[in-house]
């Protein structure tokens, strides 16, 4: 792998992979067509069993280098469903004229923009797969401006988005809230400040 310096901190450096000269075995094709660009997951070229195997591996050293700790015992990883298997995010919301509509998602990587996603397979599928409803349907709000964000939480009988906004919503925007929540089954809750203020629609 040829790579070139970014960056040099206290503890580490940073670098960008320029070329591959082989690629390992554990390597893949990224199943997601927004791989390259989204920030939301950085590890979709890794295949799923080398994917667990590295994460286990990063929390026993942070283990080890924050707290001193050693396991006296690594049980086996959970393993599951190796798309759609997310089911907490923070989606960011911007209404972006030029491209004509409002971006749902994550950020690009190494960026503030969001990027331009139709759908996320990470993302659990009541959620992941429907970005460019949720798109749509601030696009249709009177407030879609005012929109921040989507914090999303999925449990195995419902999908909870909290819609963060920064106006007040008119009752127009609140009927179609309930009608995006009834349609497609979800709890949809408002949050005008502070954790305090997040309220069932």
């Amino acid at each position: 792998m040829l790579f070139k310096y970014v960056q040099s901190k206290a503890k580490y450096d940073e670098g960008a992979v320029e070329r591959i000269l082989e690629p390992s075995a554990d390597r893949v094709d990224p199943e997601c067509s927004h791989a390259t660009v989204c920030g939301g997951c950085s590890l979709q070229h890794l295949s799923a069993p080398a994917r667990i195997e590295l994460k286990q591996q990063l929390l026993l050293t942070d283990l080890l280098q924050i707290g001193g700790v050693v396991p006296d015992e690594i049980l086996k990883p959970l393993t599951g469903n190796i798309w759609g298997y997310r089911r907490k995010a923070r989606l960011g919301i911007r209404d972006v004229p030029t491209k004509g509509r409002v971006l749902v998602g994550f950020r690009e990587a190494g960026s503030h923009y969001l990027a331009e996603l139709e759908s996320c397979v990470v993302l659990h599928p009541s959620v992941g797969q429907h970005l460019m409803d949720l798109s749509r349907l601030i696009g249709s709000l009177d407030v879609r401006s005012g929109i921040a964000q989507i914090e999303v939480a999925v449990a195995d009988d419902v999908t909870a988005l909290v819609f963060r906004h920064l106006e007040t919503l008119n009752r127009d925007d609140l009927t179609r809230l309930e009608t995006y929540a009834r349609k497609y089954n979800q709890a949809v809750c408002l949050q005008s400040g502070g954790m305090e203020t997040i309220s069932p629609l």
